[in-house]
């Protein structure tokens, strides 16, 4: 198929890194929810030495977390300084009526049996849940009422907030 120059101007491969490179920017996210990096940039704007010091690691890693928490518009920059966005001070703070924390708490849980290629692959092939174990998902987790918890915490605070363009 041949394209014109201006239909190859129109495309855009962004798509395609998004795929390719999204995993480790979703996984660099949940690595600084985990480290508390959102409630940290709530203190105040922080600089990178500040970032390292208070989350105990090295600032190759540290730049990561930042740079990815910054590309999905959880962080932003000014100089040296790292603070939150208003997006993350919504979301992201446990203080916050529509915390969604508690959901990013469930997937880290869960991730490393369940969020990997051959889960979805094998429940794309067995068409079966790959989550929990069990019979019967539901049954499963009244049977443990921590992962019930964790579940009950973990519905999207958006879900319950009316303003949330994403959601309706």
């Amino acid at each position: 198929m041949e394209l014109s120059s201006d239909e190859m101007q129109l495309l855009d491969d962004r798509p395609l890194m998004d795929v390719s490179f999204g995993i480790y920017v979703n996984a660099a996210i949940m690595v600084a929810h985990k480290l508390k990096l959102f409630p940290l940039l709530a203190s105040g704007p922080q600089t990178l030495p500040d970032v390292c010091a208070a989350l105990g690691i090295k600032p190759r890693p540290a730049r990561a977390i930042l740079a990815a928490s910054s590309a999905q518009g959880f962080v932003r920059v000014s100089g040296e300084r790292y603070s939150l966005t208003p997006l993350a001070e919504k979301y992201l703070l446990e203080t916050s009526p529509t915390y969604f924390g508690f959901f990013w708490d469930l997937l880290i849980g869960s991730a490393d049996n369940n969020l990997s290629f051959s889960s979805v692959e094998r429940a794309v092939l067995t068409n079966a849940q790959q989550v929990v174990q069990g019979e019967h998902v539901f049954q499963t987790v009244t049977e443990q009422a921590e992962m019930a918890r964790a579940f009950t915490r973990g519905m999207p605070a958006s879900a319950w907030d009316l303003d949330s363009p994403g959601l309706g």
